[in-house]
C-alpha cells in the first residue's frame, strides 16, 4: 500500500492482509496518510530468509540466461510509472523473460 497520485495503491499482499485482518489494513491506511508512523524493528531472521530468496532467484535468473534466453530486468522495487511502462514495453517486444516486472490498473499494482 502507498500513494498515488492522490489516492492509495494496493498490491495483492494488500488484499491478502485485508482478508486476514481488516483492522491491519486500518493501520496500514493510516500510516500509508501520515496519520501515525508505522513500527519497525530489525528482524535478522527476516533479513535471512530475503537474502536466500534473491540468491535463489538470480540462481534461476542465470540458468535461464545459461539455456539462451533473452532476460529483461525491470529496475526498481516499487511499482512506478516508469517500471510498468518498461514491462508493458518488454511484452509488446515479445520478451521471453520478465524479472520483476511491474504492472498497474487503476488502484491495484503488482
Amino acid at each position: 500500500m502507498h500513494r498515488y497520485d492522490g489516492g492509495i495503491r494496493l498490491s495483492a499482499s494488500d488484499l491478502v492482509n485485508h482478508l486476514s485482518c481488516r483492522h491491519l489494513t486500518r493501520l496500514n491506511t493510516a500510516a500509508v496518510l501520515g496519520k501515525m508512523v508505522a513500527p519497525s524493528r530489525h528482524d535478522p531472521l527476516l533479513e535471512l530468509l530475503q537474502q536466500r530468496g534473491a540468491d535463489h532467484e538470480e540462481a534461476y535468473i542465470r540458468h535461464l540466461k545459461d539455456r539462451g534466453l533473452e532476460i529483461v530486468r525491470i529496475g526498481g522495487e516499487s511499482v512506478q510509472d516508469r517500471n510498468v511502462k518498461q514491462t508493458e514495453a518488454a511484452m509488446r517486444r515479445g520478451a521471453e523473460v520478465i524479472v520483476q516486472g511491474a504492472l498497474a490498473h487503476g488502484r491495484w499494482c503488482g
